[in-house]
């Protein structure tokens, strides 16, 4: 009787050594399956957070562009699509990742009253980002006297 449950303890103990190779591929191809419906997803999110960095980095570079050109009494020239370093009349801004600039606007002037130089109207600059789910786009309103007035989503 005790080499029978001897026996049956030896197999018991020989089957849980591990896993069969037919349950580790099973558990791969459902990580795979996951996997590939988790990309598009990080993609549009990774495309999103692009287009609100860019948006908010052009706000910040156009807001302190304008208080330079009031507190130090000069015209300062913000050049957009310009990777070219700053200096004591111009800043510079480019868009992050895939973002693009749609706009005619290649750059804006503040006056030193803080208005925008040539402004017959408000200026709008566009920045594009497209994604796999189709194109997104805000749209950042400049009024004459310079303040920036809004972000509008909508698309390219």
């Amino acid at each position: 009787m005790l080499g029978i449950f001897h026996m049956v303890s030896h197999r018991n103990i020989r089957k849980n050594q591990g896993f069969t190779l037919i349950e580790v591929l099973i558990t791969i191809a459902i990580l795979a399956i996951i996997a590939t419906m988790a990309v598009p997803t990080m993609q549009q999110m990774i495309a999103s957070q692009n287009l609100n960095k860019s948006t908010q980095t052009l706000v910040a570079t156009l807001r302190d562009a304008r208080a330079k050109a009031v507190l130090e009494r000069k015209t300062v020239t913000v050049k957009l699509n310009s990777v070219a370093i700053d200096s004591a009349t111009q800043m510079n801004w480019t868009p992050y990742g895939k973002a693009t600039l749609k706009s005619t606007k290649t750059e804006v002037s503040f006056l030193m009253t803080g208005g925008i130089k040539d402004a017959t109207g408000d200026t709008d600059i566009k920045i594009c980002e497209s994604s796999v789910t189709g194109s997104r786009a805000k749209t950042i309103k400049i009024s004459q006297i310079g303040s920036v007035q809004r972000i509008i989503e909508g698309t390219c």
